[in-house]
C-alpha cells in the first residue's frame, strides 16, 4: 500500500475518517478474542433486550459489530473447505 501511492486508500480520506477506519479495524481484530466471548455474548444479549437498545446509535452498534465480526471469525470450521 505504501510502496505504490495509488493503492494507498488512506491519503484519499480525511484524518478524522482514517482514525475511525483504523479504530473499527482495531475493534474487530479484538473481537476474535475468545477469552471474551461469553462475557460479550451475555453483554449483548442484556443490552438487545432493553427497551432503549438503539442499533442506530455510536455505541450499540459498535457493539453488533464487534459481535458479528467474532461470529465470522468463530464460523470458519464448519465451512466445508
Amino acid at each position: 500500500m505504501f510502496s505504490d501511492q495509488s493503492c494507498n486508500w488512506a491519503l484519499k480520506i480525511e484524518t478524522k475518517d482514517f482514525q475511525r477506519v483504523r479504530q473499527l479495524m482495531i475493534e474487530c481484530v479484538l473481537a476474535t478474542d475468545m477469552s471474551k466471548h461469553f462475557a460479550e455474548l451475555g453483554h449483548f444479549k442484556i443490552r438487545s433486550e432493553q427497551p432503549e437498545f438503539d442499533l442506530t446509535t455510536e455505541k450499540d452498534k459498535m457493539m453488533a459489530v464487534r459481535l458479528f465480526f467474532h461470529f465470522a471469525d468463530i464460523s470458519n470450521p464448519v465451512k466445508h473447505w
